[in-house]
C-alpha cells in the first residue's frame, strides 16, 4: 500500500517529518508517488484502519512512533475515531465501548506530549483486549512500548537516555491527568477530532474513487451519530477510566524500578539490562493489504 511506502519514508528521516510537519509530509508523499491525489491516498487508506487485534509488537509500535510525527498523528487520530463510532455503533449501550472511546479522547490531550501520548495508545489497546482490566494489561504492552522507547530515532527525536526515568516521568503525568478527565472536557476533545475529520473528509472526497466515498460518508454519519450519544454516555464512563489510568501508572512505576541501573545489581559487579526477548524493531507495515 502506497501508505506504508510513505510511513517508511517518513520513519527513515524522522527527525526531519517532526520538525518539518506538513510540508514535510506533503513533500514525501510526492517523492513517493507523483500524481495529483498523492498527498490524499495515504489519508484515506490510513483511515480505514482498526483495533487489529492481531497486530505485532512492531506495528503496535510503529503506530506510536508515526504519532510523532504532525499531520500523520492528526490522521491516526481520525482514524481511532472512526474505528470507535463502528464499534460503538454495533452496540452503543455497552458501557465499556464508551470508556474505550474516553481512552481516544485522552490520547488527543495536547498537554500529554506525543511520547506520553504513543505509550498511552499502546497500553489503551491492550485494555481493550484485556476487556478494560488495566493491571492486566500493562504487562503485555510493555513489549511494544519498549520497542517504541527503545527505537533509535525516537531515542534521538525525544531525548530518552534512561527508559527508568522516562516511565517514572510518565507516571506521574498520567497521575496528573484526573484534573483533565472531565466529560466536559472530553466533550470539548470529541467536537474538535470531529471537526478535524469532517475537514479531512471534504478534501478527500474530491478526488476518492466512489467506494471510498461511500466508506467515509458511512463512518462520517458514524461518528455524527456518536457525537450526538456521548453526552448522555460518557458520565457512567469516567469511573472506570479514572481507575484503569491510576493502574497504569502504578503499573509503569513498577516498569520504571525494573529498568533503573541499580535493580537486581550484584555487589561488585557489572549490572546489564537487555531489553526482553520479544521487544522487535519498529514495523511500518501497519495498514492491511487485505
Amino acid at each position: 500500500m502506497f501508505g506504508n511506502d510513505l510511513f517508511e519514508r517518513l520513519y527513515d528521516h524522522l527527525d526531519q517529518a517532526v520538525s518539518g510537519g506538513a510540508a514535510y509530509v506533503k513533500q514525501s508523499a510526492d517523492a513517493v508517488k507523483k500524481g495529483i491525489a498523492s498527498s490524499l491516498q495515504w489519508i484515506w487508506e490510513a483511515l480505514q484502519g482498526d483495533f487489529n487485534p492481531n497486530q505485532s509488537a512492531g506495528q503496535i509500535a510503529a503506530n506510536a512512533v508515526l504519532g510523532l510525527i504532525p499531520v500523520v498523528d492528526q490522521v491516526l487520530d481520525c482514524r481511532d475515531l472512526i474505528a470507535n463510532a463502528r464499534d460503538i455503533s454495533r452496540d452503543h449501550k455497552q458501557p465499556e465501548k464508551w470508556v474505550f472511546l474516553c481512552f481516544t479522547l485522552i490520547g488527543l490531550i495536547p498537554s500529554l506530549g506525543s511520547a506520553l501520548k504513543g505509550v498511552l495508545k499502546i497500553i489503551f489497546l491492550f485494555v481493550r483486549k484485556a476487556g478494560g482490566d488495566a493491571t492486566k494489561a500493562i504487562r503485555p504492552a510493555m513489549a511494544p512500548v519498549l520497542t517504541f522507547l527503545s527505537d533509535p530515532k525516537v531515542k534521538k527525536v525525544l531525548g530518552i537516555s534512561r527508559l527508568d526515568t522516562v516511565l517514572k516521568k510518565f507516571a506521574g503525568q498520567i497521575r496528573g491527568l484526573r484534573g483533565q478527565v472531565a466529560v466536559s472536557v472530553l466533550l470539548g476533545y470529541l467536537d474538535d477530532a470531529v471537526s478535524s475529520l469532517t475537514g479531512l473528509i471534504s478534501k478527500i472526497n474530491g478526488l476518492a474513487p466512489a467506494s471510498v466515498k461511500v466508506w467515509l460518508e458511512q463512518s462520517q454519519r458514524m461518528v455524527l451519530q456518536m457525537q450526538s450519544q456521548a453526552g448522555q454516555m460518557l458520565p457512567a464512563a469516567m469511573g472506570p477510566v479514572l481507575k484503569s489510568l491510576d493502574e497504569i501508572a502504578a503499573g509503569l512505576e513498577k516498569e520504571a524500578v525494573k529498568h533503573a541501573p541499580g535493580y537486581k545489581a550484584v555487589p561488585g559487579g557489572t549490572v546489564i539490562h537487555p531489553l526482553p526477548d520479544d521487544v522487535v524493531k519498529v514495523d511500518l507495515q501497519i495498514l492491511s493489504r487485505s
